[in-house]
């Protein structure tokens, strides 16, 4: 899958932080915040696996890492509580992943 995936690595990685970026101005901002957002912020973790998919030593941190996103992200759409530590942890995640991707 990741070899069928890897010519187009970079429109892929390319179309999901567009989306991210102006996704708010095309969607209406409850749906986009609540729903869109969250699907396309994990799509371009897993397309930034696929960017760097030729070194397998980045590929194991960055899937461990993917999965620890995931469990987050899980975790926090069941809880209806509002924790400023788990958003601190999701930027320094994405701060992390991205320093590393880049």
């Amino acid at each position: 899958m990741i070899d069928k995936l890897y010519p187009y690595r970079f429109a892929l990685f390319f179309v999901t932080k567009l989306t991210v970026l102006f996704g708010s101005i095309v969607i209406p901002d409850a749906i986009f915040k609540k729903w869109m957002a969250p699907i396309l912020l994990n799509g371009s973790l897993i397309f930034g696996v696929v960017l760097v998919s030729k070194n397998k030593y980045l590929v194991q941190f960055l899937l461990e890492f993917l999965i620890i996103k995931m469990l987050i992200a899980i975790n926090d759409s069941l809880n209806s509580h509002i924790y400023k530590s788990l958003d601190y942890l999701k930027l320094g995640s994405y701060f992390l992943f991205y320093s590393v991707v880049t």
